[in-house]
């Protein structure tokens, strides 16, 4: 006797994810601290590409300081439900859509 068992997960799961609140930004502060640094002393003996990157560098560690961050929760529904399978769907929906204006079959 052949005996088997299939389990399928169903149902749904939350998950949390951490973003940038930037309407309750302290701005005021990122901007003196942007004018305490001097900028003509960093950029000098640099390349374009470092000065772009010791930019970015601070403007993020910046965001990091003086942004709060908000939880968001998302809850997906289905789990088989990915991206993947949305972009079939909609693949789907648009030949019908073309199939119903033309009606011929492709």
């Amino acid at each position: 006797m052949l005996e088997f068992q299939c389990v399928l997960r169903t149902g749904s799961y939350d998950a949390l994810v951490y973003k940038y609140n930037f309407n309750k930004g302290d701005y005021n502060a990122i901007k003196s601290v942007l004018n305490d640094i001097n900028w003509d002393t960093v950029f000098d003996s640099k390349g374009t590409l470092a000065c772009y990157e010791y930019f970015n560098d601070r403007i993020y560690e910046l965001i990091d300081r003086y942004v709060p961050q908000k939880k968001r929760k998302i809850k997906q529904k289905f789990l088989w439900l990915n991206s993947r399978v949305k972009k079939a769907i909609r693949k789907r929906n648009k030949k019908w859509k073309l199939y119903n204006a033309t009606k011929k079959g492709y």
